[in-house]
């Protein structure tokens, strides 16, 4: 495949932008992934097993309240994790930039 001059100038950017957001979308799938393997303590901020009764740091056993919060993490970064697939997905088929930036997915 070739390209003119013309047609370098005009795809260069919009590769550099792909490629910018494919990054982006990255981190936001790396980071919520580790939010389903692992849950964080409110009182510390330690990591512990996502099925750990008590914080790996400070010990303190987990509550109903840090269950709930934990239950919404949980949700949001699923839905987080589909919408970054989906993203990276559109972006892999060659979808435009400017399609993605108008389309919510999930």
């Amino acid at each position: 495949m070739s390209f003119t001059d013309r047609q370098l100038v005009e795809y260069l950017p919009q590769a550099q932008a792909r490629w910018q957001r494919a990054l982006m979308e990255r981190r936001r799938l790396s980071t919520a992934e580790r939010l389903l393997r692992a849950r964080r303590c409110s009182y510390c901020a330690s990591w512990s097993d996502m099925s750990a009764t008590h914080c790996a740091g400070c010990r303190r056993r987990f509550t109903v309240a840090d269950d709930t919060e934990w239950d919404a993490t949980v949700s949001r970064a699923s839905a987080t994790v589909a919408e970054a697939e989906a993203v990276l997905a559109d972006l892999a088929r060659g979808v435009m930039l400017e399609r993605l930036n108008g389309v919510s997915h999930g």
